[in-house]
């Protein structure tokens, strides 16, 4: 009898365990389908385009045909509200938008040529970045991180074969100046460690990560490989003091050594990222440095475990599936925003709703 429900052994059945969580998040799921989501921002991580990738993902875990419509529905309305000219900004965040159609395409549940369906808002993407970043030096030195994702968004296209088209030469166009931006312009304090564990707005691994695709994709490679040079001293001077930031630099310094030529330079890079590892104590940081409340996309549990999912450097880091529904159920907010019938009245965003903790928790484990 666990949460109330009491169930009848069968040999099939899943461990009780995750009965529960099913249980849960199918009643999460019922109360969710009256969500309103036409009033929402249009982005990944606080918008509809979220919640298009999550009930895509419900429709695929419960072999639900109700989920899946309700999907396609949110997923057509996005696409809608695309070709009625909204703006690209910080709540309508189209590179969310486009990273989200990708992974639709890339995991099979939108059947569409994905340049297709990404011109439009490619297009708005380019102005958004010329205007908006390398023809505005002030906002560009003040928002790295933002522009940091639509140059890493760029790579993403090309890595799709937006290269192919005609327009893939402003693609590169686009990624050379924007590196060349941020080498020429950014500031010591950058490289300042966030506050609280932020897999998506730490500064350093992100900006590796960037020259890491680019590199990769042969575009500005003597320019990287000397930022790297450049680069070295902060990389081996930075030891986060937040575990969680600890770990996302440990695995973008982990990418970065597969492309780095041998040399004195890999040699003190790995040398760095040994140091980071053997500090690592993922299952400690899990259990004692997150609060039982933290368990958020944005700065919590579910980042954490995304961030591993998505870096095959990290695999050997990723906790076992008890550990996790243990640190879930030892939370409050599970339990209680899931049975909650004021539940539409909260937040039901990827980044920081229970939202993100469902798809993360069966994205990583289902």
């Amino acid at each position: 009898n666990i949460f109330g429900i009491r169930f009848q052994p069968s040999e099939f059945a899943k461990p009780i365990l995750i009965l529960s969580m099913s249980f849960l998040f199918e009643k999460y799921n019922d109360c969710l389908l009256n969500y309103q989501y036409e009033n929402l921002p249009l982005g990944l991580m606080n918008g509809e385009m979220g919640l298009c990738v999550y009930w895509f993902l419900q429709g695929k875990v419960f072999s639900n045909k109700v989920y899946m419509k309700h999907a396609m529905n949110i997923f057509m309305h996005v696409c809608e509200r695309i070709g009625q000219g909204t703006n690209v900004g910080s709540d309508n965040n189209l590179v969310g938008v486009g990273f989200g159609v990708s992974l639709l395409v890339d995991r099979g549940y939108i059947r569409a040529d994905l340049n297709d369906l990404l011109h439009e808002i490619d297009e708005k993407i380019f102005q958004f970045i010329y205007y908006g970043y390398i023809c505005n030096k002030k906002k560009a030195n003040s928002d790295y991180v933002s522009f940091l994702w639509c140059l890493i968004y760029l790579c993403s296209r090309l890595e799709h074969g937006a290269g192919s088209k005609k327009d893939g030469v402003l693609y590169k166009h686009l990624l050379v100046e924007g590196i060349n931006n941020i080498e020429e312009n950014m500031r010591d304090e950058s490289f300042q460690e966030p506050i609280s564990f932020s897999p998506y707005s730490f500064f350093l691994p992100l900006y590796i990560r960037l020259l890491n695709h680019a590199y990769v994709l042969n575009i500005h490679s003597d320019k990287i490989r000397m930022i790297f040079k450049e680069l070295e001293p902060k990389i081996c001077s930075n030891i986060p003091f937040n575990e969680g930031n600890r770990i996302v630099l440990y695995g973008e310094i982990a990418q970065m050594l597969q492309i780095l030529d041998e040399g004195t330079l890999k040699q003190r890079i790995i040398r760095h990222k040994d140091i980071l590892q053997k500090s690592l104590d993922v299952k400690s940081y899990i259990h004692n440095g997150l609060r039982s409340k933290q368990l958020l996309i944005n700065n919590g549990l579910s980042g954490l475990l995304l961030y591993i999912k998505s870096n095959h450097c990290c695999v050997n880091l990723m906790p076992n599936q008890k550990e996790i529904e243990e640190k879930l159920k030892s939370s409050p907010i599970i339990a209680s925003m899931v049975l909650d019938e004021h539940i539409l009245n909260t937040d039901v965003s990827l980044a920081t709703g229970i939202t993100g903790v469902i798809y993360t928790y069966e994205y990583c484990y289902w």
